[in-house]
């Protein structure tokens, strides 16, 4: 070896010298390929495996999401279409409207009346010039709540045949639209006129009040005792309650209004109503009856006597500010005739004024047994039944939960539109 490297040097320049060294050569194969150990192949090939498969699993479960919203939608057509079947067989029902009829109807939903707490109303009128009130109920709302709210306003409007009670003309069901149309009334609603400035409010006399809070009641013992089917309208307030041109009074709005079978005595529901007008059975043990209703126009007539919301925290003094307490202490000192407003009454309605009052403490009683029926609500404001000698003392035990109640009325439904 030593000969061999001294051999090469020599044949070169001898002021340069190279070293050359021996090695060995590896086969081609072998230099350009690194060794994989067989654990390594096996995880790679799992690793593979796996990726496709949980992108299988994720394709498939799009698939079947969309089939869901498929067969969901397609669910709601064939409901709808059910429902189209039973209003067209319905005897008497309300007339049927297209969408393109009430778009003419209203010119293009032109002029907005109000807005509630499940779409806005619409001023139109008929081929006839009859005038008319169009509540579109609104699209943005989840399709099973807009679904059940047309639903329970044209099964109950659309049998109900009453004038104490606002009548449904017809209807739209077309594809995603569910439309309502009613009777215009010229006078807008209640709560427009009880509690606006002191001139509107002075225009609601005394003997007009008296007529309004007896067509209310005859409304809803309607309601309970004689229409086909009982029902528990659930919102009776100032806002759901329309004046028409000779402002008499006409009960509205039965989004959540509950029908009774003949053998129920009451049933459960979820609380959706009004703050301040609730009856305490129903926001303690969500268990409904005709007797909430009672409660609700208690509070109500309470309203239209005094001319102002039942707690009003602008009024002066600060012990005015809860009307049912403050007309009650009034009411026991015999005072009637402080409870509204001195002007728009005489020496000769303070026996109607001590009716209602009492009358309006009866219906508010926390024991709903104790309540009385609307039919004999109706009776004691037309004087049938006399109340006007009750000793208010003696309800003091169960008017607590009104008179430490002062309830908010502000509403979880926004009123006033129908």
């Amino acid at each position: 070896m030593d000969d061999e490297v001294w051999s090469l040097r020599g044949s070169l320049n001898e002021d340069v010298f190279v070293t050359y060294v021996k090695v060995k050569v590896l086969p081609e194969s072998e230099a350009l390929s690194p060794q994989i150990k067989p654990k390594s192949k096996i995880y790679i090939l799992l690793g593979s495996v796996l990726s496709i498969l949980t992108l299988l699993f994720l394709f498939s479960l799009c698939i079947l999401y969309w089939r869901s919203l498929l067969s969901k939608r397609e669910q709601e057509e064939d409901d709808d279409d059910d429902d189209d079947v039973l209003l067209d067989a319905a005897e008497g029902f309300p007339s049927r409207f297209s969408y393109t009829d009430l778009h003419n109807i209203t010119n293009g939903f032109e002029r907005q009346l109000g807005k509630g707490g499940f779409g806005a109303v619409y001023a139109g009128q008929l081929p006839d010039g009859t005038r008319v009130a169009v509540k579109k109920l609104d699209s943005v709302i989840h399709i099973n709540k807009m679904n059940k709210e047309f639903k329970a306003e044209e099964a109950i409007m659309g049998v109900m045949s009453h004038n104490n009670l606002l009548r449904l003309r017809g209807f739209c069901a077309q594809k995603g639209h569910r439309i309502l149309v009613y009777d215009y009334m010229e006078n807008g609603s209640l709560d427009k006129w009880l509690f606006s400035d002191g001139h509107r409010r002075s225009q609601l006399t005394w003997r007009m009040r008296c007529k309004i809070a007896l067509g209310i009641a005859q409304g809803i013992a309607y309601l309970h005792n004689e229409a086909r089917e009982r029902v528990i309208h659930l919102d009776i307030k100032p806002e759901n309650i329309l004046l028409d041109e000779s402002f008499e009074a006409k009960v509205a709005d039965f989004g959540i209004s509950r029908l009774l079978e003949k053998n129920e005595t009451q049933v459960m529901t979820a609380i959706r109503g009004t703050p301040g007008y609730m009856a305490p059975d129903w926001l303690n043990e969500g268990a409904i009856d005709e007797k909430c209703d009672v409660f609700s126009y208690g509070k109500l007539l309470m309203e239209i006597i005094g001319g102002r919301r039942n707690l009003d925290v602008s009024v002066e003094p600060m012990d005015k500010v809860y009307y049912p307490e403050w007309a009650f202490w009034q009411a026991q000192k015999n005072n009637i005739a402080l409870l509204t407003d001195a002007t728009l009454h005489s020496d000769e309605d303070i026996i109607d004024l001590r009716r209602m009052i009492k009358t309006a403490f009866l219906c508010v009683l926390e024991d709903p047994k104790m309540r009385p029926p609307m039919a004999q609500v109706v009776n004691m404001l037309k004087g049938l039944v006399h109340v006007q000698d009750l000793d208010l003392s003696s309800l003091l035990q169960g008017l607590l939960f009104v008179l430490r109640n002062p309830s908010s009325p502000t509403t979880t439904q926004i009123g006033g539109a129908l």
